[in-house]
């Protein structure tokens, strides 16, 4: 006897930590380059690049990206120096001495940006000029980290212990140090400086967390560490060991940091501390979170960001240092990486591959990365850089209603707004067995008719941006047979979007053995 059965898409996103056999209906075993949206499943939008230098003759690239005032000026750290990207076609090269590397961290104070590379002098950027800071109480000027805490400016060595400050309302001159190895237990050298903003019943105020190497975090309340009476010790707390000095973003009124216990909500992570389940912000991928940190986590480029116009939580993940880039390529090093994306709406998680990047930022709303000597704007029309943009997704495996019951699927359809469902290629599987075995080929630019090109009533108008309104299904012959079934999408899509509602089986009941 045949049977129909229609499973919605797995709107629930990737899901790295439940078994095979324990997952969520909803839920997908893998999901790359597709993001996880309320109601449907849709392919992620491509790239384009934004300006592109000349190749360094070391392996290089961009490795800072600087919105200034988030809407003015971007400016970006390549190799030796910092340059004015605002303009892609006139960059022009912001004046100052070369710099010993443009690994910058950043803090925005008053209308300048503050930079720090742990190798030269700290700077000041006010939307014109670079200007070194002028300091005093601190031997060199040379700091790796920078925060603005409650109206002053702090900063942190690389390998020690403490941290220096400001006065209030100041960045440079007079700087005061504050040493926190006497309140350390498990020793390591401070890697970043959080701003924690907590409503503890009396109003909203905010705390200053010291992460150390070691994931040991202080936590401190008040607004001047020279004085005792309004600078106070609140807390003593252990998370995973940080993936680096960029490793965490601000997302509403808390941080989250990569570590390798996962990607951590430090609000949460300091009251139920390390073991805390509810404190794992990537508690539906933890698995693979604490893979990618233990397989990669001495390589530059671990960031993160939050990507308010896709909705997104974007955590970069790198593979390799920099290295030659293949040939045809349009830029002469590269970082090999990959990213786990978060929908900030639902909570569902997939992964981007294709964006090679060492940085990301937003800038007027929009998302960019560096790769290499060039710099993307990413989360744009439907290719990459005109590469096509391969998508892959294997939904949770279903007993179809009939857990006890083999089962034989022998036609599948994908409810997408494709036009060529054709290209979507399927791919039946049975019991966990998640082997792909047919050949996934480049689906046509089918975004529709063309101005002046195609026939009245015959073609749907083409858009960059927009879907088609009618769905297309494509049946297609599959064989999935047992107990647990499921059927993959693959394709490589380039110059059109696809949104995924649903999928169709066709069935036939066999028996219990």
């Amino acid at each position: 006897m045949t049977n129909a059965a229609s499973v919605p898409a797995p709107t629930g996103g990737w899901n790295a930590r439940d078994s095979l056999d324990d997952m969520e209906a909803a839920d997908a075993v893998t999901m790359i380059n597709m993001i996880p949206r309320s109601g449907w499943v849709e392919a992620r939008r491509g790239s384009s690049v934004y300006t592109s230098f000349s190749g360094s003759l070391t392996p290089d690239g961009f490795t800072t990206l600087i919105p200034y005032q988030n809407t003015k000026l971007l400016v970006a750290g390549f190799t030796e120096a910092i340059y004015d990207i605002t303009n892609p076609l006139m960059v022009t090269a912001l004046s100052h001495a070369a710099f010993a590397n443009s690994k910058f961290q950043q803090t925005a104070f008053q209308n300048l940006v503050i930079l720090t590379n742990g190798a030269d002098v700290a700077v000041s950027y006010n939307g014109t000029a670079l200007t070194d800071l002028v300091v005093t109480g601190h031997p060199t000027g040379i700091f790796w980290g920078c925060n603005t805490f409650k109206g002053r400016a702090f900063y942190w060595e690389e390998n020690k212990r403490s941290f220096w400050f400001a006065a209030a309302g100041a960045y440079q001159g007079a700087l005061t140090e504050f040493d926190l190895s006497t309140q350390c237990r498990t020793g390591g050298t401070l890697v970043m400086m959080l701003t924690l903003t907590v409503d503890a019943g009396d109003g909203v105020d905010d705390f200053a967390v010291f992460v150390f190497s070691t994931g040991e975090a202080l936590v401190y309340q008040g607004d001047d560490p020279s004085n005792a009476l309004r600078w106070s010790s609140s807390g003593r707390f252990q998370i995973g060991e940080p993936l680096g000095i960029r490793a965490h973003c601000k997302v509403g009124g808390t941080e989250i940091i990569l570590t390798k216990d996962g990607w951590l909500d430090i609000s949460t992570a300091l009251s139920g501390g390390r073991l805390s389940e509810a404190s794992t912000y990537s508690d539906k991928i933890i698995q693979a979170a604490k893979s990618d940190a233990n397989a990669y986590g001495d390589l530059f480029g671990w960031e993160c960001l939050y990507y308010p116009a896709g909705n997104l939580f974007i955590a970069n993940i790198p593979l390799t240092d920099f290295k030659a880039a293949p040939s045809g390529e349009p830029y002469t090093w590269v970082m090999e990486a990959k990213q786990h994306a978060r929908n900030t709406s639902t909570g569902a998680w997939c992964e981007f591959r294709g964006w090679n990047a060492s940085t990301f930022c937003v800038w007027k709303d929009k998302l960019y990365f560096a790769c290499g000597n060039t710099v993307i704007l990413a989360d744009t029309g439907n290719a990459d850089n005109g590469d096509p943009i391969q998508i892959e997704c294997i939904p949770a495996f279903n007993h179809l209603g009939s857990k006890g019951r083999r089962k034989q699927v022998t036609l599948c359809a994908h409810v997408t707004n494709f036009p060529s469902p054709e290209f979507l290629v399927k791919d039946g599987m049975a019991d966990y067995d998640v082997t792909y075995t047919n050949q996934v080929v480049d689906a046509p630019h089918t975004g529709g008719g063309a101005w002046e090109l195609s026939d009245w009533d015959a073609e749907y108008w083409a858009s960059d941006d927009e879907a088609l309104l009618y769905t297309t299904e494509g049946w297609t012959d599959v064989n999935a047979f047992g107990y647990a079934v499921t059927v993959s999408m693959r394709a490589k899509l380039n110059g059109f979007s696809l949104k995924w509602y649903g999928t169709n089986y066709v069935y036939r009941n066999s028996g219990a053995i």
